[in-house]
C-alpha cells in the first residue's frame, strides 16, 4: 500500500486490513503537509513525504498540493529545500518539450502555483524518485541533486579535465581491444570570433 510510510506502524496492519476488504484508501493532505513540514531537517524523510505528496499531484493532475509544499519551504526561509523541489519537478515533468512554470511570488501572502499544462509525465523520473525514497537518500544530498539536475545545470568539464577524458578513453580503448593508436587528440576551448563590417 503506497501512503503506509505516512502513518505510523501501529497503524499499518489496521488499513492494510481496510484496504484488502474493498475500501479505498484516500490521500490525507494535511497530514502529508504537516509531516513534510516537520521533516525538513531530515532530508531522507522529508524526501519521503514530497514523493507521496508528487505522486498524489500526478493521480489527479492537480499541483496545487506540490505547491502547498513548496509554500512550506519557503515560509520557513529553507532556500535549499526550495531548489530541491523545483528541480525535482522539472524532472518529473520533463516528459515533453513543455516546461513546468513554476510562480513563486517574492510577497509570502500571495499563492505559489505551478503549471503544467502540456508537461508530460517522466516515468523514468518517477522511478527514480522511488528508488531514492527506498534508498532512505536524503532530498538535501548529492545523490538526488545529481539524480534531477538537468543537463544546463550541469558544470561543463575545463579543457584540461577534457583533455584527460580523451587521454583515459584512448587509453582504455587501447587496453580493452589490444590495438595501438596513433596520433594524438588535443582539445582547445572554442573561441569567439568577432567579425567587423567595413563601414
Amino acid at each position: 500500500m503506497l501512503f503506509n510510510s505516512v502513518f505510523d506502524t501501529r497503524l499499518h496492519v489496521a488499513f492494510t486490513c481496510l484496504n484488502l476488504m474493498g475500501y479505498t484508501m484516500t490521500f490525507n493532505t494535511k497530514l502529508n503537509l504537516a509531516n513534510f513540514s516537520r521533516s525538513l531537517g531530515n532530508g531522507a524523510t522529508m524526501g519521503r513525504e514530497f514523493s507521496l505528496g508528487l505522486q498524489h499531484a500526478i493521480s489527479t493532475g492537480n499541483t496545487n498540493h506540490i505547491a502547498a509544499l513548496y509554500s512550506a519551504a519557503k515560509n520557513g526561509g529553507d532556500n535549499q529545500a526550495m531548489r530541491s523541489i523545483k528541480m525535482t519537478i522539472d524532472a518529473i515533468y520533463s516528459g515533453s518539450d513543455t516546461k513546468p512554470l513554476l510562480s513563486d511570488p517574492k510577497e509570502l501572502d500571495k499563492p505559489v502555483s505551478i503549471k503544467i499544462k502540456g508537461c508530460l509525465v517522466n516515468q523514468d523520473m518517477v522511478a527514480a524518485m522511488n528508488k531514492l525514497v527506498s534508498d532512505k537518500s536524503s532530498m538535501r544530498g548529492k545523490t538526488w541533486a545529481d539524480t534531477f539536475k538537468s543537463d544546463a545545470d550541469k558544470p561543463k568539464k575545463t579543457v584540461e579535465q577534457c583533455q584527460q577524458a580523451v587521454e583515459k578513453f584512448l587509453q582504455k580503448l587501447m587496453a580493452d581491444n589490444d590495438v595501438n593508436i596513433s596520433g594524438s587528440v588535443t582539445v582547445t576551448a572554442q573561441t569567439l570570433q568577432i567579425t567587423q563590417e567595413a563601414a
